[in-house]
């Protein structure tokens, strides 16, 4: 995303013809982002047509959907276009160019990363502790503010720190000390990647733990009322008073019958619970891409 130049000084230029349209690889690798530039683009758009196609039935995270969305949408339209650019025309006429094309670049990126982890901690509230359900409206708008307010102060750093070292190079002078210089990488790693995927872990492992949690639960209130049921046909079968054939034949076939539906409703809901184990999975694997 930054060239990490601060070791170069800003007389110290790419030779000419390494960059631009006289390098046949820059060619192919602009090339190839045009194609990504399309791909994504198309995807996006997509996406958001199908999330403004169902807003009338607005699902509870909707909010953060769309705004992940259009974090993405928004890197798309800035990122990749400035390295089409870089890669082949490869000239940055002044520093303040620069610093904003960098300062829009980390801020597709910081608000997609804050987005996710309010979509992991909006899903692990929901279902660990269901009954701060009702907040979720509220506390998604807090989270879609909250991202774009945290991510533009996380901006501030590139917006006053890069400038174009020469004209075909535009990176960032934060400082000649390296111990600076990777405090500061190490704290963009952590802020972009490594807390969304923290997140994302803790947030369904404890979500496939409550869910498994509560199945075992569900089965063992089956198994006792089972048994229960059980013994109390047992005592009603060797009651003298009631020892009539048709009786006790009569009862057996209602309770069996009944188990029958108790055993049906249960085995409904553990499949019920099953379904909601792999979508959590599936919904795990598709932020993790995102």
């Amino acid at each position: 995303m930054i060239y990490n130049s601060s070791f170069i000084s800003k007389t110290t230029c790419l030779e000419s013809g390494t960059r631009g349209p006289d390098a046949p690889f820059y060619r192919w690798l602009a090339l190839g982002y045009v194609f990504l530039f399309i791909l994504a683009l198309t995807a996006n758009l997509r996406v958001l047509f199908k999330l403004f196609h169902y807003s009338r039935r607005r699902f509870r995270d909707h909010i953060l959907l769309l705004n992940l969305c259009a974090a993405d949408l928004f890197f798309t339209l800035v990122y990749i276009p400035s390295e089409i650019y870089a890669y082949t025309v490869g000239r940055w006429h002044n520093d303040e160019i620069c610093k904003i094309i960098a300062a829009l670049k980390g801020l597709g990126i910081y608000v997609s990363s804050c987005t996710i982890i309010g979509i992991s901690l909006d899903r692990y509230l929901s279902i660990v502790h269901p009954l701060t359900v009702y907040q979720s409206n509220t506390r998604n708008k807090l989270f879609v503010v909250g991202s774009w307010f945290i991510s533009s102060l996380a901006c501030i750093p590139q917006r006053l720190t890069n400038e174009a070292l020469c004209r075909e190079m535009c990176g960032d002078i934060l400082s000649t000390d390296p111990a600076k210089r990777l405090a500061y990488n190490i704290g963009v790693a952590i802020f972009a990647y490594i807390a969304p995927l923290l997140t994302i872990f803790y947030s369904y492992f404890r979500i496939l733990y409550v869910l498994h949690k509560r199945s075992d639960r569900r089965t063992f209130r089956f198994v006792k009322s089972t048994i229960s049921r059980n013994r109390y046909d047992i005592n009603q079968t060797n009651n003298p008073f009631r020892s009539s054939r048709k009786i006790i034949n009569r009862e057996r076939s209602i309770n069996c019958g009944q188990s029958l539906v108790q055993q049906e409703i249960n085995s409904h809901n553990m499949k019920t619970i099953t379904r909601a184990k792999l979508k959590t999975l599936k919904l795990t694997v598709f932020i993790g891409k995102k």
